[in-house]
């Protein structure tokens, strides 16, 4: 089966819906299927590992299974993200916190632009370009 051009780009329409990246934002991101992101931090001598919920190129948003309770502003140095085979290590802060609708604490947390160069910026959006192409093919494949 063929799709007409309509039908793709009501596809890739959902999918940027659900990535939540239409609308007026300066940066697209994705959201990460379980298993596709980890992250990991040592926060006061322990280290927290847990999944990256969705990416951009300036930040994150994760959920601390052990529910971390983080101030808004403390500093993460060496936060190590792994996404699609790819790591990262860059510095962020605590942006917020707020709970999901299941009840689960989600972290949103925001690369510190000192420790983003040029090749990690673009590394980032890389990662978030495969992560939705990704998607993009799945939806593709369930309508052929």
């Amino acid at each position: 089966m063929k799709l007409v051009p309509t039908q793709t780009i009501e596809i890739f329409e959902k999918v940027l819906t659900a990535n939540k990246a239409k609308g007026n934002r300066k940066h697209i991101g994705a959201i990460c299927p379980l298993g596709t992101g980890q992250f990991n931090v040592e926060i006061d001598g322990q280290m927290c590992n847990t999944d990256i919920q969705d990416i951009s190129s300036v930040g994150m948003a994760i959920i601390f299974h052990n529910c971390i309770k983080l101030d808004k502003g403390t500093i993460l140095i060496k936060l190590s993200i792994l996404v699609k085979r790819v790591r990262l290590i860059v510095d962020g802060f605590v942006a917020m916190q707020r709970l999901n609708d299941n009840g689960s604490l989600v972290s949103i947390i925001m690369f510190l632009p000192t420790s983003l160069d040029e090749q990690r910026t673009n590394k980032l959006k890389m990662l978030v370009y495969k992560i939705n192409q990704h998607i993009m093919e799945q939806k593709l494949l369930t309508m052929n």
